[in-house]
Order: C-alpha cells, then sequence, then structure tokens
C-alpha cells in the first residue's frame, strides 16, 4: 500500500514536472523580447535538462532494499518493459 502511494507520488510529481517545463520552453519560445535571448537560451537549456531528469526518474523509479545483508535494487518504472540494462543505462549505471 505504501510503495504504491509513493511510486503515484513520483509520477505524479514527474508528469507536473514535465508539463511545467513544456510550458516553460513554450513561453519563453514565444514571448522573449530579443534583448533577452541569451537569458531564452539559458531557461531553455535549464527546462530541457530538467526534462530529461524528470523523464528518467519516471522511467526507472528505483529503490534499494536490503535482502539477506546485500543491497538490492528494485525498479517498478517503465523500464521494466526492458531488458535490465536498459533499467541501469537510464539510472546512469
Amino acid at each position: 500500500m505504501i510503495l504504491e502511494l509513493l511510486l503515484f507520488l513520483t509520477y505524479l510529481i514527474g508528469i507536473i514536472g514535465i508539463s511545467s517545463n513544456a510550458v516553460l520552453i513554450t513561453a519563453v519560445r514565444k514571448h522573449t523580447p530579443s534583448t533577452l535571448r541569451v537569458y531564452a537560451t539559458i531557461f531553455l537549456a535549464s527546462a530541457l535538462c530538467d526534462s530529461l531528469g524528470l523523464f528518467t526518474m519516471i522511467f526507472t523509479t528505483g529503490r534499494e532494499v536490503i535482502y539477506n545483508g546485500s543491497c538490492v535494487m528494485e525498479f517498478h518504472g517503465a523500464c521494466t518493459l526492458f531488458p535490465d540494462e536498459i533499467c541501469w543505462a537510464a539510472w546512469g549505471k
């Protein structure tokens, strides 16, 4: 029960973050005056990097479990539909 709640909150935060970054990217691209183009580029890069991080958070959703004295990594995200190597690559290992 608690795991499902935590997974739901993780997915909710990720979806809200990706949506907010999409709005930010749209606003920066459409409504930034030419005098602020340098800052717009910085905002775009930040929003894209943040969106990538949020996507991988949703994609992997890992947690560590202690099992017989060993630390085991358990994945619950969409990467579980693919081979284990995909989860580890998205996790950054």
